[in-house]
């Protein structure tokens, strides 16, 4: 019976070092991985989270292969879902599979609402190519409104070449104080801009892609919630001399002809369709600067009354000479609502029918329609 148990304890300690000695060497031959290998989840952040897939890819990728990935998720996730992600977008390689599925789990568990996009890098949408430039924008003081955007300057730095050196572009800091005295100079002529501060403006001239310039643009907002922001346009080189004073006896200036005014600004109530459903909604509107139009879209729930109110913010472009124009969704105002989206808006200014229409830009949703001073 000893010789037995003895021979048995012998196998057995036998068998356990072969099995250690087969893992260690599924370890060494995988790089210190499980045999599926590494894999990536990429999340985006808007504040709500978007997910990817979890996708096969190496154990250590490159900066820039971090960075083509989190690009095209964040242009896919405007594609689809059409959100520009104003807060970030981030890929993350896991040891293997397991516990990227586990990590999806955890960011479907989180307390921000979670939406599982089956995107991974095979994805390909009709998106525009990633720019190989940069682009930039200078901003007035945050801490004393109003607060001044210039328009997106592009820049031919190779930000992937800046990021795989860690290091930046040498002209950076150069144009950068250009770039602040060019813009100051700006909004003391047009604006009477007198901000005597130690910073009275900033550029920040690095970013790739717009959605950047969108969440920068979402940063500095929520710095100064109660702040007028407004789109002038500027780009260096483009300071115009000061407008003359209009004198007591001169006339008022009217639209050109052609073409319908660019007086958008006011608050227009109305409906539009979404479920097959009509419902109520608030457009406020201001601007525009050189084009640029700021909307808060406020929609009512229950949809056929006004027993809670959310609202978001909206940026985008008005085409004077047509009056057509397109809102981007940019960060709920409110608290954001369970189960609701923010939505884009394609349409039309109507100054005579003092009017806009047009569609929602979000799938199951069609038209709306709203008139500019009609009670709510």
């Amino acid at each position: 019976m000893h010789k037995m148990l003895g021979r048995v304890l012998v196998l057995s300690i036998a068998s356990l070092v072969a099995h250690q000695v087969g893992y260690a060497a599924q370890q060494s031959a995988a790089g210190g991985t499980p045999p599926d290998g590494p894999y990536t989840v990429c999340v985006a952040t808007n504040p709500g989270q978007y997910v990817s897939a979890p996708f096969a890819s190496a154990g250590q990728p490159s900066i820039q292969e971090r960075n083509n990935w989190e690009a095209a998720f964040a242009k896919f996730v405007l594609q689809k879902y059409n959100v520009i992600i104003v807060g970030s977008t981030t890929c993350v390689t896991y040891r293997n599979r397991a516990i990227a599925d586990d990590a999806v789990k955890r960011v479907s568990a989180s307390q921000l609402k979670a939406i599982g996009t089956g995107w991974n890098p095979s994805v390909v949408t009709s998106a525009a190519p990633v720019p190989t430039g940069a682009l930039g924008i200078c901003f007035s003081d945050p801490g004393r409104p109003p607060v001044y955007y210039s328009g997106e300057i592009r820049l031919d730095f190779d930000i992937a070449k800046q990021n795989d050196k860690g290091a930046q572009d040498p002209r950076i800091p150069e144009l950068t104080q250009r770039y602040q005295q060019e813009f100051l100079a700006f909004l003391k002529s047009k604006y009477g801009y007198a901000n005597t501060g130690a910073y009275p403006t900033a550029c920040q001239l690095n970013m790739k892609l717009e959605p950047e310039v969108t969440a920068l643009k979402a940063r500095l907002a929520s710095q100064a919630p109660s702040a007028k922001f407004i789109e002038t346009g500027w780009l260096p080189g483009s300071s115009p001399a000061p407008a003359p004073a209009a004198s007591a006896s001169a006339p008022a200036a009217t639209p050109a002809a052609g073409g319908p005014s660019t007086g958008i600004a006011g608050v227009y109530t109305g409906s539009y369709i979404c479920g097959g459903r009509v419902r109520y909604l608030k457009l406020t509107v201001t601007g525009p600067e050189n084009g640029l139009v700021t909307a808060h879209f406020t929609a009512y729930f229950p949809p056929d009354a006004h027993d809670k109110v959310y609202t978001f913010t909206s940026n985008g472009r008005l085409d004077p000479a047509t009056g057509k124009f397109k809102l981007i969704p940019l960060k709920w105002d409110t608290a954001e609502p369970p189960n609701v989206v923010m939505v884009g808006m394609t349409g039309t200014f109507d100054p005579k029918a003092n009017k806009v229409t047009g569609t929602i830009d979000y799938s199951g949703c069609t038209t709306f329609e709203a008139m500019r001073g009609r009670d709510n």
